[in-house]
């Protein structure tokens, strides 16, 4: 399993903002998924307006500076999907470069960020620098940890599950979701691999998103876009490529 997807954790206090050269190197990540994925996805480096104020943050956000607008064409399909599933390429990344991160949907003044015509602000990221988590934020830790699913919660099947899937489930287990309500479920029939989300809620399709991401990271192929998108082995991904 990729070292960034067992450390990563919320982080919603920051002791510094980002060095030129992280930008720079972020800007140089988020131009590549965008071109990847259609999505227009940007860094904001002072975004601080948008989380000055306890009456969006409520005070879980504390010294928030730089962010990543998710965002992209509203008639861009799968946009939300997409949101997560490359967002959180860049936060794992940023993890990696030693940074604090933080997926945020609610908790921050939208109209403070700025969209161009026909654009929809799916979320954002933020990211800057952290110290080592205080004790308040272990304790939240641990409570978040403690309730989450287990990656044989998160999956059913019609026979003996591989050992390489369930290990991708543990990666998937471990993945932020809104309200940590960890709605992505995985099914395994026919030898076939899908994963769906039930999309009753705004953030619903970028936790999938974010699930395929982790699972992808650690078992590799891909899966496609849409909700019950089927996971392609590497062996079998490189076969497709290649008719």
């Amino acid at each position: 399993m990729r070292n960034a997807v067992a450390e990563r954790i919320s982080r919603r206090t920051f002791t510094e903002p980002l060095s030129e050269y992280e930008a720079e190197r972020i800007e140089s990540m988020i131009e590549d998924a965008n071109g990847r994925s259609g999505l227009t996805m940007e860094l904001v480096r002072d975004a601080s307006g948008a989380f000055s104020s306890k009456k969006y943050t409520k005070g879980f956000i504390r010294n928030a500076t730089s962010a990543i607008m998710v965002k992209g064409p509203r008639d861009l399909p799968d946009i939300k999907e997409k949101g997560g599933y490359y967002g959180e390429g860049i936060v794992l990344d940023m993890v990696d470069m030693g940074l604090g991160t933080c997926w945020v949907a609610g908790t921050m003044d939208r109209s403070f960020f700025e969209l161009g015509d026909g654009e929809l602000l799916v979320c954002v990221i933020i990211t800057g620098h952290v110290d080592k988590p205080k004790i308040a934020e272990k304790t939240v830790r641990a409570m978040v940890r403690s309730s989450h699913k287990s990656p044989s919660d998160m999956i059913e099947s019609d026979r003996e599950i591989p050992d390489n899937i369930m290990h991708g489930m543990e990666a998937v287990s471990l993945a932020p979701s809104a309200i940590n309500k960890q709605k992505p479920h995985f099914v395994y029939l026919n030898g076939v691999l899908t994963a769906e989300v039930p999309d009753t809620y705004a953030m619903d399709l970028v936790d999938l998103g974010i699930a395929k991401r982790h699972f992808v990271e650690t078992e590799g192929g891909r899966f496609d876009f849409g909700n019950g998108g089927m996971w392609h082995p590497p062996a079998a991904d490189k076969e497709e490529k290649a008719e």
